[in-house]
């Protein structure tokens, strides 16, 4: 999420220049603990799920240790529906900006 680096344009069109939202911004800015889990990228989420995924099969198929790689194995879906949880926010941050600017 980016922001206007001129408070006196808050809609920023006419300014190229934007920084990135930092963790401090993000919390004050929601209120709540919501939206941590928008720090991180859709695609953040998916490719923790796939390691976890390769993690489990290693564990599995090297270790023979099925209840650990069962145990990580698990954690793939969870981790995809937090990435379908951070795209949901960043969709919904995007409507908020645009209904603003209209």
């Amino acid at each position: 999420m980016t922001i206007p680096t001129d408070p006196a344009d808050p809609t920023g069109s006419d300014k190229k220049t934007t920084r990135r939202t930092s963790y401090d911004e993000l919390i004050g800015s929601a209120g709540s603990e919501v939206e941590l889990p928008a720090l991180i990228s859709a695609r953040g989420y998916v490719a923790l799920a796939a390691g976890s995924m390769v993690v489990s099969a290693i564990c599995a198929l090297a270790f023979r240790k099925r209840d650990l790689a069962n145990f990580i194995g698990l954690w793939a879906p969870s981790l995809l529906v937090l990435g379908i949880y951070s795209k949901l926010l960043t969709m919904e941050r995007t409507l908020e900006h645009r209904s603003h600017l209209h």
